[in-house]
């Protein structure tokens, strides 16, 4: 839903998973990162990143 909202909102949106490196994201230029992960929401929080 969150992809959802950021995309129809013509926000670019970039969907993965923690596959890909958090350094390999910066490196390509990704200023702002949200990960949201299954323990993170168990404990209702999510992570955001901004470099």
């Amino acid at each position: 839903m969150l992809y959802c909202t950021l995309s129809s909102n013509k926000v670019e949106v970039l969907l993965d998973s923690l596959g890909v490196m958090i350094n390999d994201i910066e490196l390509i230029g990704i200023p702002h990162i949200i990960i949201i992960s299954e323990r993170n929401l168990n404990e209702g929080i999510v992570e955001y990143k901004n470099d």
